[in-house]
């Protein structure tokens, strides 16, 4: 949960077009933009999960 908190503080910096929204229970990666909303979905798997995705 922490890190959602801390991803949702770097988005704006990083990727201003990526919103993440939360109902409590479910959190949502929002963007008009598909490569900035794909990398940082890959960024979110990555620390995660703990794997390399550019493999």
């Amino acid at each position: 949960m922490k890190y959602l908190e801390n991803l949702h503080d770097l988005l704006s910096d990083t990727y201003p077009n990526v919103n993440i929204q939360s109902n409590g229970e479910l959190f949502r990666l929002k963007s008009e933009n598909a490569v900035e909303l794909l990398t940082t979905f890959e960024a979110l798997l990555e620390a995660i999960c703990d794997v390399d995705m550019k493999t």
